[in-house]
């Protein structure tokens, strides 16, 4: 069992907006250590879906005493899926938040129109933060009356396997709020850091960005398929997933959705989304949670015995 540092002084309760892939993952760390939750969506289905979600991780955890690479605290599912309030209203959900977190479709109109709701709905002392994973809230400070209260928030997927948050300016941020974000994601009993100045795709998103682009430009090039170079980099860096067994999981869409956002951002030729991912999208094939994408689902043909080392079982 582990014991998490405890909520930073003056943050009681946070609203997450969005119940989909990363927000019921963000509500569950934020109940976890402590703090009560306004989890927001306007679909009903969403938030049934990440109550399901969070309380079978829930009871995974604590039925094996540790998830990924965080032990399990100790306290049972009830108690902490009880922090997690759930609403359909975003009015709602702001009243008497000290911090929100945004965590939708990576498209940046609706963000705009989202930190837009949550300017009006908050008072100026409530932190506003996006988890987006490649839009800098530069892009968003204008959409808010007091940017300075504005940051990125950014959490990796499944933060049990990848206790990581980071922490970065909208240019216009107070270092008081920088500093606040820091220790409040420290509280979650996660690797917390924080981004020096502004950067494109922060720390984490910038070098995994590097990662899928340069294998997938070597498939579009012809030079590799894609399962070679999943096994270089499994076998080569010693990781448990190779990038397009990593973007399969993650999904197809949003992968799409951040190259098209990073071609956005710097007009470069060189950073024009990957053919392959266009045509896969374009065709549906999103991943795992279709079936088809990089690999076919269910079992996928790198789950076979030997197929690492290109030696499968006949």
């Amino acid at each position: 069992m582990t014991r998490l540092p405890g909520a930073v002084p003056g943050i009681a309760r946070i609203c997450v907006v969005g119940a989909g892939l990363m927000g019921w993952q963000i509500g569950l760390m934020c109940a976890r250590a402590g703090y009560v939750v306004h989890q927001f969506d306007i679909n009903p289905d969403a938030l049934a879906n990440a109550r399901q979600r969070q309380r079978a991780t829930l009871d995974e955890w604590n039925a094996s005493g540790k998830l990924g690479l965080l032990e399990a605290t100790g306290e049972p599912t009830d108690v902490v899926a009880d922090r997690i309030r759930q609403f359909t209203s975003l009015d709602e959900a702001c009243q008497g938040v000290q911090m929100a977190i945004e965590a939708v479709t990576e498209r940046i109109e609706t963000k705009r129109q989202i930190f837009t709701e949550l300017d009006r709905l908050t008072p100026p002392s409530v932190i506003l933060a996006t988890n987006s994973s490649s839009i800098q809230s530069r892009r968003l400070a204008n959409a808010v009356t007091h940017p300075e209260r504005l940051c990125n928030f950014h959490f990796t997927n499944h933060p049990w396997l990848r206790p990581y948050v980071e922490t970065m300016t909208c240019g216009q941020t107070r270092p008081d709020i920088l500093e606040t974000c820091y220790r409040i994601g420290n509280s979650l009993g996660i690797a917390s850091a924080r981004v020096h100045g502004e950067s494109q795709g922060f720390i984490h998103n910038y070098v995994w960005r590097q990662i899928k682009k340069a294998a997938m430009t070597l498939v579009d090039r012809g030079h590799s398929s894609v399962e070679d170079v999943d096994r270089a980099v499994m076998i080569g860096l010693r990781a448990p997933l190779g990038p397009f067994q990593m973007m399969d999981r993650a999904g197809l869409d949003v992968m799409l959705d951040i190259e098209r956002q990073w071609f956005a951002e710097s007009g470069e030729e060189r950073d024009r989304p990957p053919k392959v991912l266009e045509d896969l999208v374009a065709h549906g094939n999103l991943g795992v949670k279709t079936g088809h994408g990089f690999y076919s689902y269910p079992n996928p043909s790198f789950e076979r015995p030997g197929w690492l080392l290109g030696q499968e079982e006949e």
